[in-house]
């Protein structure tokens, strides 16, 4: 009949996907939510497009940007773009193909950035590493910090070798 309204809903190219249990997408496109078996979600998605929370993501949160990843339980992206949350309780703030991997582990934004140790913080920079349990980089290009404890404010290709080392910059 002439002005009927069909009852089914399809989806449209560029929509959002939500298959975890008690999780939200708030807009952008080609956002995902997708759960573990048995692992309830609890993900939030504000906006962006091609963001995805999955599998153990529990309690998880991706602001906006595009192509953010977390898998891992109360994981934080606020922004950014390609950034990769794994590590329990990791969070990265923004900038582009940062990864925190570790037991609260966070990466502050810059680009290609890594922290892998429990509690490693890399604030910013290019291309800086932490692997050591509390070890942090303040920023920089291409430094490492590879043992518990160590600190490297900055500069250039600096490594940490020895507990509790510390590179001023």
């Amino acid at each position: 009949s002439a002005g009927a309204v069909s009852s089914s809903i399809e989806p449209v190219s560029g929509s959002n996907n939500i298959s975890g249990s008690y999780s939200v997408i708030g807009g952008g496109s080609y956002n995902e939510v997708f759960e573990a078996e048995g692992s309830p979600n609890h993900v939030t998605i504000a906006g962006g497009q091609f963001n995805s929370g999955s599998g153990t993501a529990c309690h998880g949160f991706i602001g906006g940007g595009k192509n953010n990843y977390i898998n891992g339980f109360c994981t934080v992206i606020v922004g950014g773009e390609k950034n990769y949350v794994s590590g329990g309780h990791s969070s990265i703030i923004g900038g582009s193909c940062n990864y925190a991997s570790e037991q609260f582990s966070s990466v502050g934004g810059g680009t290609l950035n890594t922290s892998s140790g429990n509690f490693g913080i890399v604030a910013g920079g290019c291309n800086n590493y932490v692997r050591g349990t509390s070890a942090a980089i303040g920023g920089g290009e291409s430094n490492f910090s590879q043992t518990d404890c160590s600190t490297i404010g900055g500069g250039t290709s600096n490594t940490i070798n020895s507990t509790a080392g510390t590179i001023g910059g």
